[in-house]
């Protein structure tokens, strides 16, 4: 009978993540699924492979592209399958470290529904719907495939007369990992955590039984190392990815990132697409939250030394937000689908923690294990019903950034993506409306810099920066005035506008080109009209 309800279990975790993204199929492609998918040429072709330490993900886009071309909902299919993969994972990691030694017998009964209801609670959880129902967020799941995957075989390795086969299929996901995401390089330092916690007597213990296998682990690290130099002429034209912040400012600034991220684990509301926070560089303003974080930090390590269960899920917390949230600056402070991986660590935390304490109140109580299954069963129901709006906010870029701004009124960058939105289904209107609000959002110093020609971008724009989202309010005015009669002149002020703030953009120069032509004036005069125009407005 009990074989029969542990049956049951997965399958209550794979309906709950059918409901809970159902709404997700009509979703549509956003912002970098352009880059990556409807906008790559080599979309539908396997040769040349180009290596990087991305591309799994990237042939099973090709995958998708060739069964069923630009079908977003083919892709959303293929990201919810990830998904529920992932979950069983996680399902089978969590029973089976419930049964271990380390826990004395405690967890035996009660191991396959505290690990049904954690898995079932993390993978219906709002927050982590970006990494889904983003379609190119598939980097970021199939990095967590592999990775719970890899410690799924470990633990079973360590449980099983198949030793062998089990470390083998450990090494291999772990291998197969390091070409979904950077972030795949952790997994054997968790994996090592998770050993010295939960099955070494010490490390002694640890190096003496398992060294071969560990070191094998962390040598998968090399492949993503070559992964990342092959892909570098690559990663040096994308740089806009990076902001010019000092590390240690980052890190400051990570410190009130990694409270909100777990605020949002608790409670999901208010989540946005593109949260566009800009780095404080008041570190005495942020004190307060290095010291909250540091001190979780500090109080994981020491857990972990001393072998404590919840050590290794605050460990495991910030070793895989580490190559993100730490001392590397990215353009973007916050981002939800980084909380993919790390969410685990607060789920099962509050999972298990509130089941020992239901057990510590009231024993072995039937009526009280009844009581916290209905407590959780409650926040699954409305944890559904959240990822299924959430989910329906992606069904088009308009309704994305709208809800954006309606969260981030600031958010010039979200203003000017849901400006193309509007101009894409004919609102030219309110499209010229919104590009007037992001450049009305600028600094007016910065604003006065930028039309004297104080600062000019020779190189690749950072995407979160002011004078990127002047230039793109600029040069898509001008494209939308262009196409009215008795306007060129005006599209043309605008176009200078953005010309002046990247001198080099040949894009914006094509367009002025355009606009003259049919001014009617002579091809040979071009050029000399576009400089004539950029030094009449400079003196002016």
């Amino acid at each position: 009978m009990m074989e029969q309800k542990r049956k049951i279990l997965p399958l209550i975790i794979i309906a709950a993540a059918i409901l809970a993204y159902s709404s997700s199929f009509s979703g549509v492609f956003l912002l970098d699924d352009h880059v990556v998918i409807t906008g790559n040429r080599d979309i539908g072709s396997f040769v040349p492979v180009s290596l990087s330490a991305r591309m799994l993900v990237d042939f099973t886009f090709k995958l998708n592209y060739l069964i069923g071309g630009f079908k977003a909902a083919d892709y959303h299919l293929v990201n919810l399958l990830i998904h529920i993969v992932t979950g069983l994972f996680l399902y089978g990691i969590i029973r089976r470290t419930l049964l271990l030694q380390y826990f004395a017998g405690r967890y035996l009964h009660a191991s396959s529904i505290i690990a049904c209801v954690c898995s079932c609670i993390w993978i219906i959880h709002p927050l982590v719907t970006q990494s889904i129902t983003y379609i190119c967020q598939r980097y970021e799941s199939m990095m967590g495939l592999f990775f719970l995957s890899s410690v799924y075989c470990f633990v079973r390795a360590c449980t099983s007369e198949h030793k062998r086969l089990w470390f083998d299929l450990s090494i291999l996901a772990c291998i197969l990992g390091m070409g979904t995401k950077e972030v795949i390089a952790v997994a054997p330092f968790v994996i090592i955590i998770y050993d010295y916690v939960f099955l070494s007597d010490s490390i002694k213990d640890l190096v003496r039984k398992r060294w071969k296998v560990h070191l094998c682990l962390f040598s998968t690290i090399g492949i993503l190392v070559c992964l990342l130099l092959c892909s570098l002429a690559k990663e040096m034209e994308i740089s806009s990815r990076f902001v010019h912040i000092s590390p240690l400012i980052y890190l400051a600034n990570q410190c009130k990132v990694v409270l909100y991220y777990l605020w949002l684990s608790v409670f999901p509301r208010d989540l946005c697409f593109d949260y566009a926070w800009i780095p404080s560089e008041d570190v005495l303003s942020l004190m307060p939250y290095i010291l909250i974080t540091s001190t979780l930090f500090v109080v994981a390590v020491a857990a972990t030394y001393f072998r404590k269960s919840a050590g290794f899920l605050g460990l495991s917390f910030f070793a895989v937000l580490a190559p993100t949230s730490s001392v590397v600056p990215v353009a973007d402070l916050i981002v939800e689908h980084r909380m993919y991986l790390p969410l685990i660590s607060v789920v099962v935390l509050l999972v298990v923690g509130s089941c020992r304490l239901t057990k510590a109140t009231a024993g072995d109580s039937l009526h009280m294990i009844h009581i916290w299954c209905s407590i959780w069963s409650l926040i699954a129901i409305v944890f559904i019903f959240l990822t299924y709006m959430r989910n329906i906010e992606y069904r088009s870029e308009e309704a994305i950034w709208r809800d954006v701004m309606r969260k981030q009124p600031c958010n010039y960058r979200a203003g000017n993506d849901l400006a193309v939105a509007l101009s894409e289904t004919g609102k030219f209107d309110e499209a010229m409306q919104v590009y007037d609000k992001v450049l009305s959002a600028i600094p007016e110093a910065v604003i006065a810099e930028l039309e004297s020609g104080k600062i000019v971008v020779r190189d690749v724009f950072v995407k979160s920066s002011p004078e990127y989202q002047y230039f793109v309010a600029n040069a898509n005015k001008a494209l939308l005035i262009s196409t009215r009669e008795g306007r060129r002149d005006e599209a043309i002020g605008f176009y200078i506008k953005a010309l002046r703030v990247a001198p080099d953009n040949q894009n914006v120069r094509e367009k002025i080109k355009h606009v003259l032509r049919q001014k009617k004036v002579p091809e040979t005069c071009l050029d000399d009209e576009i400089h004539a125009i950029l030094m009449n407005k400079k003196q002016k």
